[in-house]
């Protein structure tokens, strides 16, 4: 909505001035109906969150993603060492980049939270080839799926967690 020029009157009273403020106003209140109807409905664009992860002998301290992360790069000693996805949030989208060793990954509760439909248990994890990227999706308060692409950028599933 575009707001009329504001009139300008130096001396005395301002003619018009009162329905200017009443336009100013209808504007102001849409504007915050907008707004407030964005935020309820939709998440407010926000920068993504990068974070080095680094995979370690039981996937602990380091080799937690953060659950505020949208981005992280992983770097591991060995194909052995884990990477811990978060607590499932329904809609959570993580991209994982790995480096030249690739990983393990595991739920956070791998007898409970699925990784790419596996039934569950206390060592429940995917293998993550090197220098590839994992797409990992919480589809449920429970469950996550996981593809990557290559080194080349084929695109596949991960392997389900065994």
């Amino acid at each position: 909505m575009a707001l009329s020029p504001r009139p300008t009157n130096l001396v005395g009273t301002v003619p018009g001035e009162s329905a200017w403020l009443t336009e100013l106003a209808t504007a102001v209140d849409a504007l915050t109906a907008a707004l407030a109807a964005a935020a309820a409905g939709t998440t407010i664009l926000q920068a993504p969150v990068v974070a080095a992860v680094t995979a370690t002998a039981d996937g602990l301290t380091t080799g937690i993603i953060p659950a505020t992360c949208n981005f992280a790069q992983v770097t591991s000693g060995n194909s052995a060492h884990i990477c811990v996805l978060p607590t499932p949030v329904v809609g959570k989208k993580i991209t994982i980049n790995v480096g030249a060793n690739g990983f393990q990954l595991r739920s956070s509760a791998p007898a409970t939270v699925l990784l790419n439909g596996a039934t569950g248990g206390a060592a429940v994890q995917s293998a993550i080839a090197a220098n590839s990227t994992v797409i990992a999706e919480c589809i449920g308060l429970l469950a996550w799926k996981t593809y990557f692409l290559d080194a080349d950028s084929d695109l596949a599933k991960t392997a389900a967690a065994a």
